[in-house]
């Protein structure tokens, strides 16, 4: 059930005047109104989630629990404040935002002449490939932005794609407080578009990052160009295929292609890691391992000085040490303080802070000055008449049953008008210590009147004042770190951790108003993402877990390692592959493709040291209708068979075909009908490497392959 959209006409923050509905989902609704400050339009988004009831203009979020209020509120504006930070092209300019009506509303810039991607698509079915490509690069270039800030939008989709005239593309509506509300287990099936949602966005502990947001982007380029989006993450694990766009489109570039089917996998780990990564000309399978004979030594070199170190991480040589999860309500920010429930006393006054608050209502009896407005009337009953004081200014009233006068005047008021003259609400909080006031708002609220508020904070939820009468931020959490502070919101069967002023352990950086459980808190504390002992290291962020006697890597930033998530392996194949070597079982292969290299070295004439010009084959051949063996020399000017008393010289050039097969070489001559064949003994060539000497035999097909090389030179 959905609130009922703000009236038309209806004016909030004494600025904005709503004009009409610009559209509105699951969470929120997004009104175009007239900005009486600037006199130019402006979009109003107003936090409204489902199942929360309009009553008088203002949403009753506390029906979600007065704690999941606070923070649904705080998280609101987070992404306002999140919005401000960004200067990019692709981001529509924030202009203020506040607390009415219950709730929290921001507001942005209006662009004219707009429609989103999703209204364009439904219009034309898919978009020109070149037109794609354009709008990809435009959106990875403002992620690189918000990205660079350390911010996540978490719902990109055609929907939150905002087209310009000149197709400038701008992401809007981040969904930061949207996904905190999706993890509270009541709300789980509600708040992101499936097809467009990353696997770890359905899953409360699972690491997000930019390859999330990546995953929303290239499934929105999958829709424009394929016409429909890709099946959702849930049922392409299970098996449902992607149909490459390829199939679909015939003038789809295969790079862009590439990147789209890049940013789509499903694996956190297999997607680029950032936008930057994406832009760039390279993508999956453009950079091969080393098969070159330079790049084949080089790792044969430092195969020979590779030593395996037991407690050693493979990515960053930082120490690696056995994961175990922290101790029940163990701070997971400082691993070494406890969390405990803050003492938020209910009524405290938040002026003094020793006070207590107690409620005084207006209906047969005043009870702020209508003179002064600030101060409160004291009642005397007498006997002939009852009299009313202020307690401030002094003012004195006679008092009859719903009427009020000034002392010696004979026009009586009656108290509704003198209150709604005064400005006062008819409940009132009065402090009993230091009779500072707070006057009732009708979303719940309470504004200060008496004293007048000094700093940033004058109308505030009861909550609220609560943390600010226990000099907290209205803001923070209901719990505490004892030791480094950290501040959290629980509830029942959760832990948010909301800030700290220290993140040794990049806790913090990485869970900040997330919804864990508690046990998600022990794994994560102790910096494991998965709820399976093993290994991390403390100074990166490789995490292993243990199978057996093996270990899989469950989460690095290492491109080798991310290659081989998941596979069992031992430590040293991971440290091998860490640093470009290969594994333990693939040695002799290595070897095989070391040999292979240098027989194509040899063939192409690139042997290291090789004299330029100079004899390449020295051995031993027998020429055909010829005696036994003699020594044949073989150069890129000629080739020449016998011994030191009779040879046969050949020009190679002369050489118009030749062809091996087992020892035998023919050579087809020019000017001459009959070709020569050549019995040729293999030879061994010895090649010396950085890595040391290697050796392998050539033979007539090795030394065809190296003719016809140097006859097309």
């Amino acid at each position: 059930m959905n609130p009922e959209p703000l009236s038309i006409g209806a004016v909030l923050a004494e600025r904005y005047e709503i004009e009409r509905v610009l559209g509105r989902g699951g969470f929120g609704i997004a009104y175009l109104c007239s900005d009486r400050a600037t006199r130019r339009k402006a979009v109003l988004k107003e936090l409204a989630p489902t199942n929360v009831m309009r009553r008088n203009g203002a949403l009753e979020l506390e029906a979600l629990g007065t704690e999941v209020a606070l923070s649904l509120r705080r998280r609101f504006l987070e992404e306002a404040a999140l919005l401000q930070k960004l200067e990019s092209p692709g981001i529509v300019k924030l202009r203020s935002s506040f607390v009415e009506n219950g709730t929290a509303y921001f507001a942005t810039d209006y662009l004219p002449d707009c429609t989103t991607l999703a209204d364009l698509l439904a219009e034309r079915g898919q978009l020109a490939a070149r037109h794609a490509e354009i709008l990809f690069r435009q959106l990875l270039e403002t992620l690189e932005a918000v990205h660079y800030k350390r911010i996540l939008h978490r719902d990109i989709k055609p929907s939150n794609v905002l087209l310009g005239p000149q197709h400038r593309a701008h992401l809007i509506d981040f969904g930061a407080a949207r996904e905190w509300h999706f993890e509270a287990p009541q709300t789980q099936t509600m708040m992101f578009t499936p097809s467009y949602a990353a696997p770890e966005q359905l899953s409360p502990r699972a690491r997000r990052g930019p390859a999330t947001d990546l995953y929303g982007l290239c499934a929105t380029m999958y829709e424009a160009l394929a016409g429909e989006p890709p099946p959702a993450a849930p049922d392409r694990i299970s098996g449902v295929r992607l149909i490459p766009l390829s199939e679909l489109r015939l003038d789809v570039e295969p790079d862009f292609e590439r990147a789209i089917l890049w940013g789509l996998e499903l694996r956190y780990d297999d997607r680029p890691q950032s936008a930057a990564e994406l832009l760039a000309p390279q993508t999956p399978g453009a950079a091969s391992a080393g098969s070159s004979l330079e790049e084949l030594d080089a790792i044969s070199a430092r195969l020979s000085g590779f030593r395996f170190a037991r407690k050693a991480c493979p990515v960053c040589e930082g120490l690696l040490q056995e994961a175990r999860p922290l101790r029940r309500n163990v701070c997971p920010v400082c691993r070494s303080g406890v969390i405990r429930s803050r003492n938020l006393v209910e009524h405290l006054c938040p002026v003094c802070r020793g006070g207590k608050l107690t409620a005084r209502f207006s209906g047969k009896r005043l009870v702020p000055c209508p003179a002064c407005c600030s101060g409160l009337l004291e009642y005397s009953p007498g006997l002939l008449r009852k009299s009313a004081k202020c307690s401030d200014c002094g003012s004195s009233f006679d008092v009859r049953d719903g009427f009020l006068r000034p002392a010696g005047e004979e026009a009586w008021q009656p108290i509704a008008d003198l209150l709604a003259e005064s400005g006062r609400s008819s409940e009132i909080l009065v402090c009993g210590c230091c009779q500072a006031q707070f006057d009732a708002c009708p979303d719940g609220r309470y504004r200060q009147v008496v004293p007048r508020p000094k700093g940033r904070h004058s109308c505030l939820f009861p909550d609220e004042w609560a943390r600010v009468a226990a000099n907290l931020d209205p803001g923070a959490g209901n719990a505490e770190c004892n030791d480094c502070g950290a501040d959290y919101f629980i509830e029942a069967g959760s832990v948010t951790v909301l800030g700290s002023h220290e993140d040794p352990f990049g806790f913090v950086e990485a869970y900040a108003g997330r919804r864990l459980t508690p046990e998600d808190v022990r794994w994560l504390g102790a910096g494991k993402t998965s709820p399976v002992p093993g290994l991390v290291c403390q100074s990166c962020d490789l995490e292993l877990d243990r199978d057996g006697e093996y270990l899989r890597i469950v989460r690095t930033s290492d491109r080798r390692l991310r290659a081989v998530a998941g596979r069992p392996m031992t430590l040293e194949d991971i440290q091998r592959v860490a640093t470009g070597l290969p594994e333990v079982a693939d040695e002799d292969s290595h070897f095989e493709r070391l040999h292979e290299a240098a027989r194509n070295a040899f063939r192409t004439g690139q042997i290291p040291g090789e004299r330029s010009g100079g004899e390449f084959w020295r051995g031993r051949a027998r020429l055909e209708g010829e005696g036994g063996p003699s020594s044949l020399s073989v150069s890129p000017a000629q080739l020449s068979v016998g011994g030191m008393l009779r040879k046969w010289r050949l020009p190679l050039d002369a050489i118009t075909d030749c062809a091996a097969e087992g020892q035998s070489l023919t050579l087809q001559i020019s000017g001459q009908r009959e070709p020569v064949e050549l019995w040729i003994e293999p030879m061994e060539l010895t090649l010396s490497l950085r890595s040391g000497d290697v050796s392998i035999e050539i033979g007539a097909r090795d030394l065809e392959a190296r003719i016809r090389h140097e006859l097309r030179r």
